[in-house]
């Protein structure tokens, strides 16, 4: 459904004074994930694609090793890694498959690493990511580099499954018929973006289509979720629920087009038909010099604040100080750990300086694991590493014995405590974790 191509539609539902609201048109905003039927149905579409492709493919999808010989798995290309694109990722690897996945949205790289596929970047940088998550148009120059990038993975392919679609446009062609006649024959294309144009040259819509100069098969079935009818229902039915849900008030349906959820989504409403709203602001990307969330300025603005300040308000002697520990501060630090351990190995016995290197050791040890570990799954990490904190409890516990002010004594202490303090952190985290999926009648019990 689009107001474009329902002009009758809508000049009927005006003319009665109904009240009509397209879902597919639910802003992909956090309070209304639940109403969201594109990402329910493009889930479904992306699991039954893989299945439906690899049920037409003439190939294992996983490898083969027997006695007369070994049999390499199918290649997987994904172009486009929205909803539906994660969720091929997921079956295709599932089956065993080598699996390789592109997108314009550099947000899309960690996503696409996380379930196990190799992400395809182009090298031609950009920011193809437009408002609510979708895709925008590319350069000229990106489409180039894009197009050479896809001849060669398609090429390698036993199947390749597009979904790259744009809001209110025309799908983009981004598999050429030259690049559907370097495919091995047999191969298969499976474009989800049908409805739109498709994304393949020789895309038809609801159409299975053999190339008879390649013998590649081109799917441009439009409608996967109908195929799992059970499912499909049950999630539309979540998505319609949770509408009558936000729309109820004193046991009547009331349409709030104060809601940016139902503004969005309501196409006419008593006896007019509504324009689009506009779009709301696209969010600004962050500093290339520094994480999303950082706080404080950027390391551009400390230098033009120390470059701006004159010398009698810092100082002749501090300023070249500041320049060289800034310039410095790693070597710095290396030196000053290796001296306060030649200090310690000086003043302490032996026994007490193996303790003080067990105690260095498991600090970078534990550095090391956290900082190669993605900073999206930072918290749920707390909440899974609680049993190796435990551990670390009662360890430091079993080893408070002797003097107090010896190194054995203080670093178990320091051990104990900052185990106690992950620990803690992580019943927290994990309790709020479980919140996000109770639901709110029974968040309601438990308080009253």
């Amino acid at each position: 459904f689009r107001k474009q191509d329902s002009a009758p539609l809508l000049q009927e539902v005006a003319q009665r004074h109904a009240t009509l609201i397209n879902m597919a048109c639910i802003p992909r905003i956090s309070r209304a994930q639940t109403l969201d039927v594109l990402t329910s149905m493009a889930n479904i579409a992306g699991y039954r694609c893989v299945i439906d492709a690899f049920n037409r493919l003439p190939r294992f999808s996983r490898t083969a090793v027997t006695a007369s010989g070994k049999l390499p798995p199918a290649k997987v290309f994904i172009i486009g890694v929205g909803v539906a694109g994660l969720s091929a990722i997921a079956t295709a690897h599932s089956l065993g498959a080598k699996v390789y996945a592109t997108d314009v949205r550099m947000a899309a790289r960690e996503q696409v690493e996380s379930m196990g596929a190799e992400f395809v970047m182009v090298k031609e940088s950009t920011l193809g990511e437009g408002v609510g998550g979708y895709a925008t148009e590319v350069s000229q120059n990106f489409q180039e580099s894009q197009r050479r990038l896809y001849t060669k993975y398609v090429a390698e392919a036993d199947v390749v499954i597009t979904t790259a679609m744009l809001p209110h446009a025309p799908a983009p062609v981004l598999i050429t018929r030259s690049m559907v006649g370097s495919m091995r024959s047999g191969s298969i294309i499976v474009d989800l973006a049908a409805a739109g144009g498709g994304n393949c040259e020789l895309t038809r819509k609801d159409e299975v289509v053999t190339d008879q100069q390649s013998g590649v098969v081109i799917v441009g079935t439009t409608n996967y979720p109908s195929q799992m009818p059970a499912q499909s229902s049950s999630l539309l039915s979540n998505n319609m629920v949770a509408l009558l849900k936000m729309m109820a008030n004193s046991g009547q349906a009331v349409v709030d087009l104060g809601d940016v959820a139902l503004r969005a989504s309501c196409a006419a409403h008593q006896g007019h038909i509504l324009p689009p709203p506009p779009p709301p602001p696209a969010a600004e990307g962050p500093s290339p010099t520094r994480p999303a969330g950082a706080d404080g300025p950027t390391a551009e603005a400390l230098q033009d604040q120390l470059e701006g300040l004159d010398e009698g308000q810092f100082g002749q002697v501090f300023r070249p100080v500041v320049v060289f520990i800034r310039e410095n501060r790693g070597d710095l630090a290396a030196a000053l750990g290796w001296g306060v351990m030649a200090v310690l190995g000086c003043q302490l016995p032996p026994s007490e300086v193996m303790y003080v290197g067990y105690y260095v050791l498991s600090l970078l040890i534990g550095q090391f694991t956290v900082a190669s570990v993605t900073p999206a799954l930072h918290t749920p990490l707390i909440s899974v590493t609680n049993a190796i904190s435990g551990i670390i409890v009662v360890g430091g516990m079993l080893q408070m014995t002797g003097p107090l002010l010896s190194a054995k004594v203080a670093c178990a202490m320091l051990s104990v405590f900052f185990s106690s303090v992950n620990v803690v952190g992580g019943f927290a985290v994990t309790q709020r974790m479980l919140q996000m999926f109770k639901p709110k009648t029974h968040a309601l019990r438990n308080q009253a």
